[in-house]
Protein backbone atom coordinates (compact mmCIF):
# COMPACT_ATOMS: atom_id res chain seq x y z
CA UNK A 1 0.00 0.00 0.00
CA UNK A 2 1.34 3.47 -0.85
CA UNK A 3 1.41 6.27 1.65
CA UNK A 4 1.39 9.90 0.55
CA UNK A 5 2.62 13.06 2.22
CA UNK A 6 1.82 16.58 1.03
CA UNK A 7 4.29 19.12 2.37
CA UNK A 8 3.74 22.86 2.05
CA UNK A 9 6.96 24.33 3.26
CA UNK A 10 9.86 26.14 1.88
CA UNK A 11 12.65 25.60 -0.37
CA UNK A 12 13.89 28.19 -2.45
CA UNK A 13 12.54 31.29 -3.77
CA UNK A 14 12.23 34.17 -6.07
CA UNK A 15 11.63 37.83 -6.28
CA UNK A 16 10.30 40.52 -8.55
CA UNK A 17 7.62 43.10 -8.77
CA UNK A 18 5.10 44.11 -6.00
CA UNK A 19 1.48 44.03 -5.10
CA UNK A 20 0.64 46.03 -2.10
CA UNK A 21 -0.90 43.51 0.36
CA UNK A 22 0.79 42.22 3.45
CA UNK A 23 3.87 40.10 3.03
CA UNK A 24 4.21 36.88 4.88
CA UNK A 25 6.32 37.16 8.04
CA UNK A 26 10.06 36.73 7.58
CA UNK A 27 11.46 33.62 9.19
CA UNK A 28 14.69 33.66 11.19
CA UNK A 29 17.77 32.80 9.13
CA UNK A 30 21.23 32.12 10.47
CA UNK A 31 24.39 31.83 8.31
CA UNK A 32 25.79 28.33 8.15
CA UNK A 33 29.59 28.43 7.98
CA UNK A 34 30.38 24.87 8.97
CA UNK A 35 30.82 22.83 5.79
CA UNK A 36 30.79 19.54 7.68
CA UNK A 37 27.35 17.89 7.29
CA UNK A 38 25.30 18.08 10.47
CA UNK A 39 24.43 14.78 12.08
CA UNK A 40 20.79 14.11 12.78
CA UNK A 41 19.99 13.28 16.41
CA UNK A 42 20.22 9.54 16.94
CA UNK A 43 16.77 8.32 15.99
CA UNK A 44 15.61 5.33 14.02
CA UNK A 45 13.97 6.29 10.74
CA UNK A 46 10.95 4.05 10.48
CA UNK A 47 9.64 5.41 7.16
CA UNK A 48 11.36 7.08 4.23
CA UNK A 49 9.28 8.78 1.56
CA UNK A 50 10.40 9.58 -1.98
CA UNK A 51 9.26 12.95 -3.34
CA UNK A 52 7.04 12.71 -6.42
CA UNK A 53 8.54 15.45 -8.59
CA UNK A 54 5.60 15.80 -10.99
CA UNK A 55 3.30 16.60 -8.07
CA UNK A 56 5.70 18.86 -6.14
CA UNK A 57 6.80 22.48 -6.47
CA UNK A 58 8.16 25.56 -4.74
CA UNK A 59 5.73 28.49 -4.90
CA UNK A 60 7.21 31.99 -4.96
CA UNK A 61 6.04 35.60 -4.84
CA UNK A 62 8.21 38.69 -5.30
CA UNK A 63 7.46 42.39 -4.93
CA UNK A 64 8.78 45.79 -6.02
CA UNK A 65 8.47 48.90 -3.92
CA UNK A 66 6.14 50.30 -6.58
CA UNK A 67 4.23 48.12 -9.02
CA UNK A 68 2.64 44.72 -9.30
CA UNK A 69 3.82 41.48 -7.77
CA UNK A 70 4.93 38.44 -9.74
CA UNK A 71 4.41 34.86 -8.72
CA UNK A 72 4.99 31.35 -9.95
CA UNK A 73 6.70 28.13 -9.00
CA UNK A 74 9.92 26.17 -9.38
CA UNK A 75 9.93 22.44 -10.00
CA UNK A 76 11.43 19.90 -7.64
CA UNK A 77 14.24 17.77 -9.07
CA UNK A 78 14.36 15.06 -6.41
CA UNK A 79 14.13 14.51 -2.67
CA UNK A 80 13.13 12.40 0.29
CA UNK A 81 11.50 12.86 3.68
CA UNK A 82 12.19 10.82 6.83
CA UNK A 83 9.71 10.03 9.60
CA UNK A 84 10.34 8.32 12.93
CA UNK A 85 7.40 7.05 14.95
CA UNK A 86 5.10 9.20 12.84
CA UNK A 87 7.12 12.39 13.35
CA UNK A 88 9.06 14.40 10.78
CA UNK A 89 12.79 14.21 11.57
CA UNK A 90 14.84 14.82 8.41
CA UNK A 91 14.89 15.08 4.65
CA UNK A 92 16.63 16.54 1.62
CA UNK A 93 14.83 18.44 -1.14
CA UNK A 94 16.62 19.41 -4.37
CA UNK A 95 15.04 22.27 -6.32
CA UNK A 96 15.57 22.61 -10.08
CA UNK A 97 16.47 26.29 -10.52
CA UNK A 98 16.49 25.86 -14.31
CA UNK A 99 12.76 25.12 -14.15
CA UNK A 100 11.37 28.48 -13.01
CA UNK A 101 7.77 29.16 -14.08
CA UNK A 102 5.83 32.44 -13.99
CA UNK A 103 2.05 32.30 -13.48
CA UNK A 104 0.76 35.88 -13.31
CA UNK A 105 1.86 37.23 -16.71
CA UNK A 106 -0.35 36.33 -19.68
CA UNK A 107 1.82 37.57 -22.54
CA UNK A 108 4.26 34.81 -23.49
CA UNK A 109 7.06 37.22 -24.45
CA UNK A 110 6.78 39.08 -21.13
CA UNK A 111 6.66 35.78 -19.27
CA UNK A 112 9.81 34.50 -21.02
CA UNK A 113 11.62 37.81 -20.41
CA UNK A 114 10.91 37.68 -16.67
CA UNK A 115 11.93 34.03 -16.34
CA UNK A 116 15.16 34.61 -18.29
CA UNK A 117 15.97 37.55 -16.01
CA UNK A 118 15.42 35.46 -12.89
CA UNK A 119 17.78 32.82 -14.29
CA UNK A 120 20.46 35.39 -15.16
CA UNK A 121 23.45 36.69 -13.18
CA UNK A 122 21.21 39.42 -11.70
CA UNK A 123 19.35 36.82 -9.68
CA UNK A 124 19.99 33.06 -9.46
CA UNK A 125 22.74 32.45 -12.06
CA UNK A 126 21.30 29.05 -12.98
CA UNK A 127 24.08 28.30 -15.48
CA UNK A 128 26.48 28.09 -12.54
CA UNK A 129 24.00 27.07 -9.80
CA UNK A 130 21.36 24.83 -11.43
CA UNK A 131 19.97 23.52 -8.14
CA UNK A 132 19.08 24.73 -4.66
CA UNK A 133 18.79 22.50 -1.58
CA UNK A 134 16.74 22.42 1.57
CA UNK A 135 18.03 19.91 4.12
CA UNK A 136 15.72 19.25 7.07
CA UNK A 137 17.93 19.13 10.15
CA UNK A 138 15.29 18.83 12.88
CA UNK A 139 11.62 19.32 13.60
CA UNK A 140 9.32 19.71 16.56
CA UNK A 141 5.56 19.25 16.50
CA UNK A 142 5.20 22.84 15.28
CA UNK A 143 8.43 24.00 13.58
CA UNK A 144 10.88 22.75 10.97
CA UNK A 145 14.55 23.80 10.93
CA UNK A 146 16.75 23.23 7.92
CA UNK A 147 19.68 24.48 5.86
CA UNK A 148 18.66 26.34 2.71
CA UNK A 149 21.40 26.58 0.07
CA UNK A 150 21.10 28.95 -2.88
CA UNK A 151 24.08 29.97 -5.07
CA UNK A 152 26.38 27.95 -2.78
CA UNK A 153 25.41 30.10 0.21
CA UNK A 154 23.74 28.34 3.14
CA UNK A 155 21.58 29.77 5.91
CA UNK A 156 19.56 28.02 8.59
CA UNK A 157 15.81 28.62 8.27
CA UNK A 158 13.10 27.82 10.82
CA UNK A 159 9.40 28.07 10.02
CA UNK A 160 6.09 26.82 11.51
CA UNK A 161 4.18 23.86 10.15
CA UNK A 162 1.35 21.52 11.07
CA UNK A 163 0.85 17.84 10.37
CA UNK A 164 -2.25 15.69 10.46
CA UNK A 165 -3.17 12.15 9.50
CA UNK A 166 -5.65 11.54 6.70
CA UNK A 167 -7.05 8.12 7.49
CA UNK A 168 -4.51 5.36 7.95
CA UNK A 169 -2.42 5.96 4.84
CA UNK A 170 -2.18 9.69 4.11
CA UNK A 171 -0.54 12.52 6.00
CA UNK A 172 -0.45 16.29 5.35
CA UNK A 173 2.37 18.58 6.45
CA UNK A 174 1.65 22.24 5.81
CA UNK A 175 3.20 25.63 6.57
CA UNK A 176 1.84 29.13 6.30
CA UNK A 177 3.46 31.35 3.69
CA UNK A 178 6.71 32.75 5.02
CA UNK A 179 9.44 35.11 3.82
CA UNK A 180 13.23 34.99 3.78
CA UNK A 181 15.72 37.76 3.05
CA UNK A 182 17.16 37.05 -0.42
CA UNK A 183 20.25 39.20 0.19
CA UNK A 184 21.52 36.61 2.69
CA UNK A 185 21.99 34.31 -0.29
CA UNK A 186 23.76 36.95 -2.37
CA UNK A 187 20.69 37.87 -4.46
CA UNK A 188 21.06 41.66 -4.27
CA UNK A 189 19.74 42.95 -7.60
CA UNK A 190 17.90 46.26 -6.98
CA UNK A 191 17.89 45.61 -3.25
CA UNK A 192 16.99 48.44 -0.87
CA UNK A 193 20.55 48.36 0.45
CA UNK A 194 21.97 49.30 -2.97
CA UNK A 195 22.38 53.06 -2.78
CA UNK A 196 22.32 53.66 -6.55
CA UNK A 197 18.86 52.13 -7.10
CA UNK A 198 16.00 54.57 -7.62
CA UNK A 199 13.09 54.13 -5.22
CA UNK A 200 10.67 53.08 -7.97
CA UNK A 201 13.05 50.27 -9.02
CA UNK A 202 13.68 48.79 -5.58
CA UNK A 203 12.71 45.14 -5.24
CA UNK A 204 11.82 43.88 -1.78
CA UNK A 205 14.57 41.96 -0.03
CA UNK A 206 11.96 39.47 1.19
CA UNK A 207 11.02 36.44 -0.89
CA UNK A 208 7.67 34.87 -0.03
CA UNK A 209 7.83 31.08 -0.21
CA UNK A 210 5.63 28.01 0.13
CA UNK A 211 6.73 24.50 -0.79
CA UNK A 212 4.30 21.78 -1.77
CA UNK A 213 5.61 18.22 -1.77
CA UNK A 214 3.89 14.95 -2.44
CA UNK A 215 5.87 11.91 -1.34
CA UNK A 216 5.34 8.16 -1.52
CA UNK A 217 6.64 5.59 0.93
CA UNK A 218 9.66 3.72 -0.44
Amino acid sequence: MKTKITLFTLACGLTLASCGGEQAPEVVTTPVTDTIPKEVAPQIIVDTFKVETEASEVKWTGAKAVGKSHNGFIRIKEGWIGLSEGKLINGDIVVDMTAIVNLDLKDEKSKAKLVDHLKSKDFFVVDSFPTAHFVIVSATDSTVTGDLTIKNKTNSVTFPYSMKMMGKVDMIVQSKKFSVDRTKWGVTYNAATVASVAKENIISDLMELEVSLTATKK
